[in-house]
């Protein structure tokens, strides 16, 4: 499995590519990214939630952000286009 813990990119740049806000979208992304052999991160990280009473109120959810090699990052952001992720990446 591709996916890999934070410190086994030690020495190489990272960047954010796309962030999750539920389990589903997770594992969605998480299937596109195995299935190209694409070797990832994640972090978990605050989400706001766009509902009226989240306004209001400030409510805040956790979210999955995936973090790729820099170098990797443009080939997963067109993979992920192609897999209808694109509304989850972090631009």
């Amino acid at each position: 499995m591709p996916r890999k813990l934070p410190e086994e990119f030690e020495g190489q740049e990272l960047a954010a590519l796309c962030l999750a806000s539920t389990p589903f979208e997770a594992e969605e992304i998480e299937i596109a990214l195995d299935g190209a052999g694409i070797d990832y991160t994640f972090d978990i990280t605050p989400v706001p939630q766009e509902s009226v009473l989240g306004i209001l109120f400030g409510s805040i959810k956790e979210g999955v952000m995936f973090l790729v090699p820099a170098a990797k990052h443009d080939t997963c952001v067109s993979l992920l286009d192609r897999e209808g992720l694109s509304n989850l990446i972090v631009r």
